[in-house]
C-alpha cells in the first residue's frame, strides 16, 4: 500500500480522535443546522466508513457495486432514512462509532494491493 496514503489516514484519524476525546457531551449534542448535531455527523461517518469496509470486502471477493447506481440513491436516500437511528444514538457512542469504523476502514485499505 501507499505509505503516502497510510500516514495521511492515521493523520486525519488522530484528528478526529482529538476532536472527538476533547469537547463534552454537550458540545457532541451542538447543533450543525438542517436537524444534524456534531453526533449525528459523526454517526453518519461511521456508517459510511462501515459500508466502505464491507465494500471493499466484497471487491476482494469479486463482487463490485453496480455503475449504474444514480448518486442520489446511494447517498441522499440512506443519509434520509438513517438520520433518525443517528439522532438517538448517545453522542458518545456516535463518538465510539466514527473512530472504530475510520480505524476499521483505514486497517482494510492498508491490506489493498497497489494495482
Amino acid at each position: 500500500m501507499d505509505p503516502e496514503l497510510t500516514a495521511e489516514n492515521e493523520a486525519q484519524r488522530a484528528r478526529l480522535a482529538a476532536l472527538v476525546g476533547a469537547p463534552g457531551d454537550a458540545d457532541l449534542d451542538r447543533s450543525l443546522g438542517g436537524g444534524w448535531m456534531v453526533a449525528t455527523a459523526l454517526a453518519h461517518l461511521a456508517f459510511w466508513d462501515r459500508r466502505a469496509t464491507l465494500l471493499l470486502d466484497l471487491c476482494a471477493r469479486g463482487r463490485t457495486p453496480p455503475a449504474d447506481e444514480p448518486e442520489w440513491y446511494g447517498s441522499d436516500v440512506l443519509n434520509q432514512a438513517l438520520l433518525a437511528e443517528w439522532l438517538v444514538l448517545p453522542p458518545r457512542e456516535a463518538a465510539r462509532l466514527a473512530l472504530e469504523a475510520a480505524e476499521s476502514v483505514d486497517r482494510k485499505v492498508e491490506t489493498l494491493d497497489a494495482a
